[in-house]
């Protein structure tokens, strides 16, 4: 669906709406690929840490070694 064509019904009303508010939100928040790119360089490996450790934590209590 293009900008100027108009929605033919809610959903597509609603998804071209969703769509102006993305654009809204990176205008005002001057988002860039680069912006994308710091941000995930430094997310990822927080959360991919994060997610070991309560991983590995949550393995060794609830596993059961009573051989």
């Amino acid at each position: 669906m293009s900008v100027n064509d108009a929605p033919a019904t809610e959903d597509d009303a609603k998804q071209a709406s969703d769509w102006i508010n993305a654009e809204k939100i990176i205008r005002k928040w001057n988002i860039t690929s680069k912006t994308i790119d710091r941000v995930s360089r430094r997310l990822f490996p927080v959360t991919f840490l994060a997610f070991n450790i309560v991983y590995w934590l949550t393995y060794a209590v609830f596993t059961n070694d009573a051989d």
